[in-house]
C-alpha cells in the first residue's frame, strides 16, 4: 500500500473516531499531496511514494520552522499545535536519522572528495545519500562543522 492510500485509510478511521485534530491534519496533507499532483500534471496518474514523500518532508519542514518562530515570537501555544501537527506527519515519514549517522555519512562523502571537498558538492552527495532520512538544515550543520578545520 503506497503513502496516498494510508493516508487516506487513516483519514477514513480519523473520521469514523472523530479524532478531529487529525482529520484537519490529515485534509491539509491530502490537498498539498493533491496539489502537487496538479503541478505536476499527474492528477490521474497520482504520485509516485518518493513525489509523496517530497510533500510531507516539505509540510515537515513548514510545521517545525512554524513551531520556531512561534517560540521566538513568544507564542508557546501556537508552537505547540505545530509541534502536534508535526508528530501526525511524521508518522508517515521514515525514521529520522540521528547526529551519529549523518556524521558518518558526511565524513564518509567528505572522505570521497579527499582535500578539495567544497561545501556545494558534498552537501549534494550526502543529501542524495540520505534523501528523506534527514532535514537538509541539519546536515548543512554538521558538514559545515565537518569542513571547518578545528582551530587546535
Amino acid at each position: 500500500m503506497g503513502m496516498l492510500e494510508t493516508i487516506e485509510r487513516d483519514l477514513r478511521e480519523a473520521l469514523r473516531a472523530h479524532r478531529e485534530f487529525d482529520v484537519s491534519v490529515l485534509r491539509f496533507v491530502k490537498s498539498a499531496l493533491h496539489n502537487e499532483a496538479i503541478t505536476l500534471k499527474k492528477q490521474k496518474a497520482g504520485l509516485t511514494d518518493e513525489e509523496a514523500m517530497a510533500v510531507m518532508n516539505s509540510q515537515a519542514k513548514k510545521r517545525r520552522e512554524a513551531a520556531d518562530a512561534f517560540e521566538k515570537g513568544g507564542r508557546p501555544e501556537l508552537a505547540a499545535k505545530e509541534r502536534k501537527e508535526l508528530a501526525v506527519i511524521n508518522a508517515y515519514l521514515p525514521q529520522q536519522l540521528d547526529e551519529a549517522a549523518v556524521k558518518k555519512v558526511v565524513q564518509e562523502t567528505v572522505a570521497m572528495f579527499g582535500d578539495n571537498a567544497a561545501f556545494g558538492a558534498v552537501m549534494g552527495a550526502v543529501m542524495k545519500k540520505v534523501k528523506g532520512r534527514a532535514d537538509g538544515t541539519f546536515v548543512s550543520r554538521v558538514v559545515k562543522k565537518e569542513l571547518t578545520p578545528d582551530p587546535a
